[in-house]
């Protein structure tokens, strides 16, 4: 997803000095992102402009007027109840701007609080965007503390069939993309590496997690939509609720035992249940 603050910041000053109080009125629908295919092109176009100033657009991408909701990862320093302020991680676009980025509620939260020190994603429309030369400030409330929900991953297969460690309950935790008290190991079957595309950005599945662009859960939340869109099939066991999920590329498998087994596992595609007990 591209970021176009800077441009929007500049039109928005333009209209403001000509006298313009027209504002573009777009909409776009982003599609599932189908994780065993290959991502889909992203089309734009400007719609209802009604503005009595003519501006050459031709140098200006025109889908900073499309009502795409943008998002961004960030470590949460201070919070309330009614707000939240966050540091942008340094490669998210939002940094260029300000290091500290206010997001306002627009609803009290009451008493639940998303954790100091933790990464979320911040989703935001540009027309929830107030900056000034002290203080940026976005209003929203769409928060996710399971990463970005758009992704697509790609395995690299292994000659190797066998189960492999990759991180640990322990390691996640450390992380700050996950809460305290995460119980799942990931691992590894059948395969050498996970690759995950994220906002036009390719990095391990490791590097992702450490950096709180998705998780684990995010992952599962993400196969659950697609079983439910009907693109992918899911097989439940009757062990307490683990489920198998099968791309055309890959498999995952997400335990849920009754004697409290809770990992994750990414492999090649005949992996199946019985993984757990090699």
């Amino acid at each position: 997803m591209k970021k176009y603050i800077p441009w929007i910041l500049f039109l928005t000053c333009i209209l403001t000095v000509v006298g313009c109080g027209n504002r573009f009125n777009d909409t776009a629908t982003i599609g599932n992102v189908r994780v065993n295919t290959q991502s889909r092109d992203k089309t734009s176009e400007l719609e209802n402009m009604n503005s009595s100033v003519q501006i050459d657009t031709t140098t200006i991408d025109t889908t900073i007027a499309d009502n795409i909701k943008q998002g961004f990862v960030g470590t949460i320093i201070e919070e309330t109840t009614t707000y939240m302020i966050v540091e942008p991680d340094e490669d998210e676009d939002e940094r260029n701007i300000s290091e500290r980025i206010t997001i306002t509620y627009p609803s009290d939260h009451y008493d639940y609080l998303y954790g100091q020190g933790r990464k979320v994603v911040i989703y935001y429309y540009e027309e929830n965007v107030s900056y000034t030369s002290s203080d940026f400030e976005i209003i929203t409330d769409d928060i996710s503390t399971e990463g970005f929900r758009e992704f697509e991953l790609s395995v690299v297969p292994s000659e190797y069939k066998e189960k492999t460690l990759i991180l640990s309950s322990q390691d996640i935790d450390s992380f700050d993309s996950f809460p305290d008290g995460n119980s799942a190991n990931l691992y590894y079957y059948g395969i050498s590496d996970v690759q995950i595309s994220i906002n036009n950005q390719t990095m391990t599945l490791i590097e992702a997690i450490q950096n709180g662009k998705i998780t684990l859960n995010g992952i599962i939340a993400k196969a659950n939509e697609h079983v439910k869109d009907g693109i992918i099939e899911e097989m439940s066991y009757d062990d307490g609720g683990s489920a198998v999920y099968q791309y055309q590329n890959y498999t995952i498998i997400k335990y849920h035992t009754l004697d409290g087994n809770r990992d994750v596992y990414i492999g090649s595609t005949d992996m199946n249940i019985d993984i757990a007990e090699q």
